[in-house]
């Protein structure tokens, strides 16, 4: 008889745990408290306007191996497009397009291409760039002192450049961490770039074909449906109970109780706690889990005929602006993401909708040319205020490892101490670590 799993919380985490247990034989049942499936990665439909919209844009490494797992195993990798080599483009507010593309060379050789025919680089900040080289090695700083200080505070010791930041550090470290360099662990900032300038795969970027139910969502269910997998949304875990060092059981919403060999929370960073009382919490966990979130703005734009204006390309960044980076998803329909919104233009999450969609338009007529404002029909504005968390050099000491104290609870979601910041990757990273440590205890 197989082993049973219970996963608390039904967000990429908790369904990537699913699916990589029922790949390995577990008996997995998924209790959801909410009606949709996916957390924050989700689409939901507009009835005005008969599509689906995206709660944001994800953007993957080509470094997100777990990511690809995962989605080989549900069918969906072929829905992926890829841009090789990492190459981007930007347009400032003198409506200059500049290229940024790296060659077709080894890991970090490929970066330095890049910057080094970048236009937007003058000689001084090309010089300046090498440095980085002894960061990824190791040569500049100790881990422990990596720890302690801000990405931003690592960029200057290494004498980055004003252009190096507007063109490279500040869009990089907004897109990967959604936060400004200042409240980014330095550690974290050089693990990425090693990773990321492994190899020439890892330098390129990959972008869905379809929606992010279509993309993670659908096809997962679809899959844990035919592995016999019991889904419960609408139905969440309200309370660990506990018999010594090992959960008895789980008492449900609605005051029902479940047991299993195993148990899995992939519940969001502050949902955590709230499963236990304070005294079990206070005897099991030794520290709580205090990290900060931080917000992302996205402004989808939709246009009464096909847009006049010339994005180059379907992925355009944008400097000097409170918009950072603006997607072209088809011939009428525009997205923007301001990452970081807490922080960005004074702090854009506590202005109203109407008030952000004229500082986006100000950019745009800034930055694009014959970009005109009456051709938008109508616009939508998403704000998720918990779309992840600030990873600044305190917060490591809040990521909790997968494996807890307990005997049989394991721990998974983005926020935990995976190495990487708050992304799919590191949530399904969480995923692929549990089972690992599930499938040895077995």
């Amino acid at each position: 008889m197989s082993k049973s799993v219970i996963i608390i919380g039904g967000g990429i985490a908790g369904i990537a745990s699913a699916v990589f247990l029922s790949e390995k034989g577990f008996s997995v049942s998924v209790y959801e408290s909410s009606p949709k499936w996916g957390g924050r990665t989700f689409s939901y439909f507009d009835n005005e306007k008969n599509i689906f919209i995206d709660n944001g844009v994800h953007i993957l490494g080509g470094f997100y191996k777990n990511t690809f797992e995962f989605m080989k195993i549900i069918g969906t990798f072929d829905k992926l497009k890829v841009k090789n080599n990492l190459q981007l483009v930007f347009t400032n507010k003198d409506k200059q397009i500049l290229n940024f593309k790296c060659g077709n060379l080894p890991g970090v050789w490929s970066l330095l291409s890049g910057i080094f025919f970048f236009k937007g680089f003058n000689f001084r900040d090309k010089l300046e760039f090498l440095k980085i080289r002894k960061l990824i090695n190791g040569k500049v700083f100790e881990d422990d002192k990596l720890e302690r200080t801000s990405a931003s505070k690592i960029l200057e010791m290494t004498g980055q450049t004003e252009n190096l930041m507007k063109y490279f550090w500040t869009p990089l470290i907004f897109a990967a961490f959604n936060s400004p360099p200042e409240y980014v662990s330095g550690k974290l900032l050089v693990n990425l770039l090693k990773k990321g300038t492994e190899n020439k795969k890892n330098m390129s970027l990959y972008l869905g074909n379809d929606t992010l139910n279509g993309l993670f969502i659908d096809n997962s269910l679809k899959y844990l449906n035919e592995k016999s997998a019991l889904l419960y949304n609408n139905l969440g875990g309200k309370k660990i109970i506990f018999e010594g060092n090992y959960i008895k059981c789980i008492e449900l919403d609605n005051g029902e109780t479940v047991s299993a060999d195993y148990y899995i929370s992939a519940l969001p960073f502050y949902c955590f706690e709230k499963i236990f009382s304070p005294s079990d919490y206070a005897k099991h966990f030794n520290r709580s889990v205090n990290l900060q979130p931080s917000t992302i703005i996205s402004v989808h734009l939709f246009f009464k005929n096909d847009i006049s204006f010339k994005p180059d390309g379907d992925m355009t960044g944008l400097t000097g602006t409170c918009v950072q980076w603006l997607f072209v998803n088809n011939k009428r329909h525009v997205s923007l993401v301001i990452s970081g919104a807490d922080y960005v233009c004074g702090n854009m999450t506590e202005l109203s909708n109407e008030e952000i969609y004229f500082a986006c338009i100000k950019d745009l007529k800034s930055c694009l040319q014959k970009f005109d404002e009456s051709e938008i029909g109508s616009y939508k504005i998403i704000k998720e205020k918990r779309a992840t968390f600030l990873t600044g050099p305190d917060s490591e000491a809040y990521r909790l490892r997968q494996k807890s104290s307990l005997e049989n609870l394991f721990i998974a979601g983005d926020w935990t101490d995976t190495g990487l910041p708050a992304t799919i990757e590191s949530a399904v990273t969480s995923a692929g670590i549990c089972t690992d440590l599930i499938v040895n205890r077995k």
